[in-house]
This record gives C-alpha cells, sequence and structure tokens, in this order.
C-alpha cells in the first residue's frame, strides 16, 4: 500500500479562459503545477491515491466557457475520480474505490427524506469541495460518500464511472468511457497532465 504523502501534487486553473470586454480578445486559462497540503483528516474521512480521473464537459465549461465555480481560483478540476485509499478511515484502508461526483450534505431536510440527488447543500469535486479535485496525486473526501470498486475492470478505468451512478454495467462503461480519461495523474511518479 502506497504511503500517505506530505504534500498532495495538483494542477490547478489558476485563471480560467475569458475574454476582454472591450477589445473581444480571448485571453487563455492558465494550468499550473502546484503542490498543496495534505489536510489532517477528521474522523469519517479518508485520502485516495488517484488512479484515474475522467474529463467531463463539466471540467471543460469551467476551464474555457466561463461557467463560474462555487470555490474561486485557484482549485483543482476534476470529479469523475477512483483511486486507492491510503490512510482515515480503517474500513476502507487498502481498497479500491470510486468517489461520487456529487456528494450530499445528509443533514439537510431533502437528505433527510431520502433525496440526497436534489440536496441544496452537496458538494463536487473540482468545484464547490474547496482546493480539492481528481487532477491530483491525493483527495481527501468523506468515507461515507465512496464506493467499492468492481473486480471486474481496472482502477484506472473506473474514474467515469460516478457519472454513470455508478451502475453495475462497468464493463461496458469502461470500455466507451476509457478514451475520456486521463492519464494517471500520479505525479509524485510522472509529469503526466494538462501541459
Amino acid at each position: 500500500m502506497a504511503a500517505v504523502p506530505d504534500k498532495i501534487l495538483t494542477w490547478q486553473m489558476v485563471q480560467p479562459t475569458s475574454r476582454d470586454k472591450e477589445t473581444k480578445e480571448v485571453i487563455p486559462g492558465k494550468i499550473e503545477k502546484a503542490e498543496i497540503p495534505v489536510p489532517e483528516l477528521k474522523p469519517g474521512e479518508v485520502l485516495v491515491e488517484v488512479a484515474g480521473c475522467g474529463v467531463c464537459h463539466t471540467d471543460l465549461g469551467y476551464f474555457y466557457d466561463g461557467v463560474p465555480t462555487v470555490s474561486k481560483p485557484p482549485l483543482t478540476l476534476g470529479h469523475e475520480i477512483s483511486g486507492t485509499v491510503v490512510a482515515g478511515d480503517e474500513a476502507w484502508v487498502g481498497k479500491e474505490v470510486i468517489i461520487p461526483e456529487v456528494m450530499p450534505c445528509r443533514q439537510c431536510i431533502l437528505c433527510k427524506t431520502g433525496r440526497g440527488n436534489r440536496c441544496l447543500n452537496q458538494k463536487m469535486p473540482g468545484n464547490s469541495f474547496g482546493i480539492y479535485g481528481g487532477f491530483s496525486s491525493h483527495i481527501p473526501v468523506p468515507s461515507i460518500d465512496v464506493a467499492g470498486k468492481s473486480k471486474a475492470t481496472s482502477i484506472s478505468r473506473q474514474a467515469t464511472f460516478g457519472s454513470t451512478g455508478m451502475s453495475s454495467c462497468w464493463d461496458s462503461c469502461a470500455k466507451t468511457s476509457a478514451s475520456r480519461l486521463l492519464d494517471p495523474c500520479r505525479l509524485q511518479k510522472t509529469s503526466r497532465g494538462p501541459r
């Protein structure tokens, strides 16, 4: 099993693409390699070493089209995430997991009545989850939100399953979604990622 790192290595969107209002000139967005602190995990949280993260149209909209994010840049995009739990809740340590793209608060009336999919306080990595997103070496998340992976498909191919509702069609979904995956963003071992 992987060790807990001192820092999280990440690619952060520091500026989305924009357009000058007067000249109409397009100002390209900026993504920079960065190191961010590994937070102290609270009870009920895990640290996941990212194996893969899908590139979603939502990420492209944030970066290229000016779709606003809840957390302002700099932040790490990416919310279709798979990986291995390396720290935190002992029931999950060492397990390969996928992280849902949206996590309900579990406190509001909608959540308490079984409508977490309508939660107005839900959090999304790469948007409303602070600086953390899937285009990183690691991500901290609540353990209640992770799901064990299918044994039939490799962990790096399962990153896009969160957006398919974590359905039971994991093998067929992986075959059609694999072309959308980024290379594993294990920045400690490689320099892959957005350039």
